[in-house]
Formats: C-alpha cells, structure tokens, sequence
C-alpha cells in the first residue's frame, strides 16, 4: 500500500511542478481547463457547493494530499484507518480549498469579464494553437483584464501560437478569430 501512496504523492507533485514550467514557458497549461461539474447539494441553509474533487487542479490536489497523509500515517496503525484517514483528510482539503478559494476565484473571474461589445474587434495572441476545425485559446487584454478563453478559427484553418488576432464573435463562449 505504501507504492500506492508513494504513486500518488510523486504523481501530483510532478503534474503541479510540470503545469507550473509549463505556464510560465506559455507552452500550455493542461490543468487550466473547464472541465467542472458542479454536484451541488445543500444541508439546511449550509450550500456544500460542489463537493466532488472533478476539476483536474482539485483532482490533482486530492491525489497528493491522499499520497502525503497517506505516507506519512503508513506504519503507525492498521492500514484500512491510514485509508480512512488520508481519503477523509483528502476530501476535507479539496472541499475547502473548492469552498473557500477555487469557486470565489471563479465567480469573479466571471465578474470581471467585460461585456462581448467591449471584446468584439479586441486584438488577441494564440495562447494555445488552434487546430484545424477544432479549438486552442487565446490571451487578451480589456480595461486592464487579462482575459483568456478558447477559440476557433473562423475559416476553421490552423493558427500558429503567438500569432496575432481579432476577435470576430463569441459563439457559446468561444471567441471566433481571425488573424491580422
């Protein structure tokens, strides 16, 4: 049980320590994607809000935290309690870390967020190469926000990373582009 902890504890360490190199290159950053699921539920008037680790940066959070209690418990008790323990452990640190930091980060990222009348017409970098018919992202800035999100071609052609664009329209929150 010890490799599994051991697994888990390397696994998380390296993926943050990549995600970290890589975002500061601007190579990509392949935790900064919105794959969220919101499994909300509430307990009285207490909101648990989502209470799953399923965005990947909370997932990887939940799998370090599991590999650390879980090396450093292993040995001192029965192994099924060092399971209880670092899965409990786990879960309480991912919960308020989505609770308390993840989600009011989110909101106001969303708050932020200027109006498509303001973007339309915005100059913007290929943050993240866009794919023949198929999406990357892109970076730009409005009244001092730096704002980033996905987007497509809008001759559905491959555009190279740092290569400047125009946002023509935002489609189901995916800013149509075309270059300069």
């Amino acid at each position: 049980m010890l490799t599994v902890f051991n697994v888990c504890f390397g696994v998380g360490i390296v993926l943050t320590l990549l995600n970290t190199l890589f975002s500061f290159l601007g190579i990509i950053n392949f935790l900064d994607f919105d794959f969220d699921f919101d499994f909300d539920f509430e307990i009285g008037d207490f909101d648990f809000g989502c209470f799953l680790p399923m965005s990947p940066t909370l997932a990887i959070i939940f799998v370090t935290t599991f590999g650390g209690i879980g090396k450093i418990l292993y040995g001192d008790m029965n192994i099924a309690l060092v399971i209880a323990i670092a899965l409990a452990v786990s879960f309480f640190i991912t919960f308020i870390i989505n609770k308390f930091l993840a989600k009011p980060l989110r909101k106001l990222s969303s708050k932020e967020s200027a109006d498509s009348s303001d973007i339309i017409g915005s100059p913007a970098v290929v943050s993240e190469k866009i794919f023949k018919d198929g999406y990357g992202k892109i970076t730009f800035r409005v009244d001092d926000n730096t704002i980033s999100g996905p987007a497509r071609s809008s001759d559905n052609e491959e555009i190279s990373v740092n290569t400047n664009v125009i946002i023509l329209d935002i489609v189901n929150k995916v800013y149509i582009v075309e270059r300069l």
